[in-house]
């Protein structure tokens, strides 16, 4: 048989499935000769799939036995870059603080916050007034912050306190 094989046959490597003339579109991403990876998995039968390849809903409780932990060090780092993004400053100038609070986390922010320049904002007010005060904006900065750091790190937090500890003047205005 040549190198181009386009039956389910062992290929030259020995696995399974064909190998896809150069040029045949349709023989890519389907091998018709595999029941399992020729349906979505929507239509697999679970009992025909390692635990690797079911889905989390699909998994029974020993195939979910263990733990799963993510490290303070990650943590901070995640909160860090989400407080840094939300109050439009580098990540350098924000701390990070974390305390358990009856079993969930409350994470501390102490940073710096962009702000536009005195002279710039007495120009042309009508050009920072949707953003609101520097307390208004660290306000709804925590719910931000909370928000994206419970989605990427799939903890919870009961809350999110932000000191500002001084202003980052910009002159792009840019201010949140």
């Amino acid at each position: 048989m040549s190198q181009k094989q386009t039956s389910g046959a062992p290929g030259p490597a020995g696995g399974q499935g064909p190998t896809p003339a150069p040029g045949n579109a349709q023989g890519l991403g389907k091998v018709p000769n595999n029941p399992v990876l020729a349906k979505t998995p929507e239509q697999l039968d679970p009992e025909q799939l390692s635990p690797e390849q079911l889905t989390p809903e699909q998994l029974t409780p020993r195939e979910l036995a263990g733990h799963n932990r993510i490290s303070t060090q990650a943590l901070t780092s995640v909160a860090k870059v989400a407080a840094a993004r939300v109050l439009a400053v580098p990540a350098a100038q924000v701390r990070v603080g974390w305390n358990d609070e009856g079993g969930l986390l409350a994470l501390s922010i102490s940073s710096v916050i962009s702000a536009p320049p005195l002279s710039a904002v007495s120009r042309d007010a009508a050009r920072f007034l949707p953003e609101g005060s520097i307390i208004a904006r660290a306000t709804a900065a925590k719910a931000r912050i909370q928000s994206q750091v419970e989605y990427l790190s799939g903890s919870r937090l009961s809350r999110v306190d932000v000191r500002i500890s001084g202003l980052l003047m910009r002159e792009d205005g840019r201010v949140s």
